[in-house]
């Protein structure tokens, strides 16, 4: 055979080969280009693993992920998928088996998040705060009873307000990256303040006080009260822990006056206390006799004699000569400007028995007071009622007071008047123990502009007049000065009025 039929048979047969060939390589392309590939995704909602195959590219990428598997250590044949359970903060390294046209290996390696972890505690005022260690998304609380809410979540932060009893909540929280936390958790109940009436005795239109242990939040037609009887009046919040009660006509009388709070959550506390639910009595006078329940002295400075066995004096009246009347002006929670500008226009003499903590909160107007004349006596830290406290209960509550308005004004109190007119013989002799060298009470009251007096006549001298620093003092003042002139009474200072 020549070499040229030589060549020309084997032209097709190389052409055949190189097509076959081409054939090959593209097929290998093809099912290279197809090969799975291996996906993960861990759901922190419950710290699962799945893992699946994802199809390739190319038109042979079905059929390609149709003939592989996943094989995983401790498994005896290739699976499609699979999922494992892993655990919160876990490191994860996986040897994952691709078994198909061909074998191939692929580690997967991962750390799964922590879950929250409570740090801190720490009881609030108004609620329970717990601190994790990581930030938050949202957080529900389901109480016994089943029902579940939203609660307040802020950065890592989470509120759960406190009730009037004592709670047990199941919390869920959920951080930002998914990872969920769940816990019991106790909130403390909120405390409850307590609360006094008075004063003891009621007559004529004598206001009817409500002290409360700590400031408390109160508008008015909010607390609640009841008062059997019932009697027609204004309730009006006098500082922040205390309210006062006017009559419009004076209390029935003689009898017993019975003050009912009857709902737990009528009223809230500034320092997240409940006021708690009560009922305390106040005797009513019979109508004509003076509050203190002391007759009046006869014309001239006579006074009424102090409590057998104390030693110390107490003074519902001073000095009458000269047409002399006294004003005096109670606990200090709301200083009044207007009535700084009185006393220093006119020369007013004005007698303050401030609470040390009114004082603290205002110490430059009192400073001021001292220097526009103004004296200032001894009315206890914190306006309670004495008859409550024990003998050194009560001695503190005088002592403290003289000290620290000594140290704030520079001058201490000589004078001492007992929150609500109790000026039995222990409260007497506390005050004496603490270095007063007299108990002032009062004659006349002064509410609102209508004035009181202790057998319902015109102003006399030797009164001595209680007002309360008041949002209305001014007007209450000025009022006042008008219907002591048209009197013919000279304002005096207290202390030269008395022995």
């Amino acid at each position: 055979m020549s070499r040229r039929s030589r060549r020309r048979r084997t032209r097709p047969v190389l052409a055949i080969g190189a097509v076959g060939l081409l054939v090959v390589l593209g097929v290998a392309m093809l099912t290279a280009w197809g090969q799975p590939r291996l996906v993960w995704r861990l759901q922190t909602a419950d710290n699962r693993l799945q893992l699946h195959l994802r199809v390739g590219g190319g038109p042979l990428a079905g059929w390609v992920l149709g003939a592989t598997g996943l094989e995983l250590p401790g498994m005896r044949h290739p699976v499609g998928g699979a999922t494992q359970q892993l655990a919160s903060g876990e490191r994860v390294r996986e040897r994952v088996v691709l078994v198909g046209l061909e074998r191939r290996v692929v580690t997967v390696m991962l750390r799964v998040p922590p879950a929250p972890t409570l740090r801190r505690r720490r009881l609030a005022p108004l609620a329970l705060e717990l601190r994790f260690d990581l930030r938050l998304e949202r957080a529900r609380a389901a109480a016994p009873h089943g029902r579940a809410g939203l609660v307040a979540a802020r950065g890592q932060a989470v509120l759960l307000a406190r009730t009037a009893r004592l709670q047990v909540v199941r919390l869920e929280v959920t951080a930002l990256d998914g990872e969920e936390t769940q816990l019991a958790v106790t909130v403390p109940a909120l405390p409850e303040i307590g609360w006094t009436a008075g004063p003891p005795r009621l007559t004529g239109r004598t206001p009817l006080w409500i002290r409360f242990a700590q400031a408390i939040r109160w508008a008015p037609g909010g607390p609640g009260l009841r008062l059997t009887p019932a009697v027609a009046g204004t309730w009006r919040a006098v500082g922040p822990a205390t309210l006062r009660f006017v009559p419009r006509r004076p209390w029935p009388g003689p009898g017993g006056l019975r003050v009912q709070l009857p709902a737990l959550a009528d009223l809230a506390g500034t320092g997240g206390a409940l006021v708690a639910a009560g009922t305390a009595s106040v005797r009513l006078a019979p109508v004509g006799r003076p509050a203190l329940g002391r007759h009046r002295p006869a014309p001239g400075p006579a006074r009424p004699a102090p409590p057998a066995g104390t030693g110390l004096p107490v003074y519902s009246f001073g000095n009458p000569s000269g047409g002399r009347i006294y004003i005096t002006i109670d606990d200090g929670w709301f200083p009044s400007v207007g009535v700084l500008r009185m006393m220093r226009r006119g020369r007013l003499p004005i007698t303050a028995f401030l609470i040390a903590d009114a004082v603290q909160e205002n110490i430059p107007y009192w400073r001021a007071f001292v220097a526009a004349g103004g004296v200032i006596e001894d009315h206890t830290v914190s306006h309670p009622d004495l008859n409550t406290l024990t003998p050194h209960g009560s001695f503190l509550q005088w002592a403290v007071n003289r000290v620290r308005i000594q140290r704030w004004l520079g001058t201490a109190p000589t004078l001492g008047r007992p929150p609500y007119g109790d000026a039995d013989p222990t409260v007497l002799a506390a005050a004496r123990s603490a270095g007063l060298r007299g108990i002032v009470l009062w004659s006349v009251t002064d509410q609102g502009g209508q004035i009181q007096t202790w057998d319902g006549r015109p102003l006399e001298a030797g009164e001595i007049v209680l007002l309360h620093w008041d949002p209305g003092l001014a007007a209450e003042l000025h009022q006042l000065l008008q219907v002591i002139r048209s009197r013919h009474l000279t304002p005096a200072p207290l202390l030269a009025g008395l022995p």
